[in-house]
């Protein structure tokens, strides 16, 4: 469908729940949203969307609390060996 129609708004939108449902939010969320911009009002092409970004989200959101876990363990073993 795809090949033949790059823009077809239910296609892109399985692609892009695919690609959530396979971890890959980023992926996800544009051709989500390129979907919606084909048919704005279809509610589960903006429930999936939201879904996603909210996976995003707390991605991101884990990465930075190990990145500040790191960096508090790397400083309490250095301030413990003074």
């Amino acid at each position: 469908v795809i090949a033949h129609d790059p823009e077809q708004p239910d296609a892109l939108h399985l692609l892009g729940v695919l690609a959530f449902q396979a971890g890959r939010s980023d992926l996800a969320i544009p051709l989500i949203r390129r979907a919606i911009s084909h048919r704005p009002n279809a509610p589960s092409y903006r429930l999936n969307l939201g879904n996603a970004l909210l996976a995003l989200d707390q991605d991101e959101m884990e990465a930075r609390a190990e990145s500040v876990f790191r960096d508090l363990a790397s400083w309490t073993a250095t301030a413990l060996a003074r």
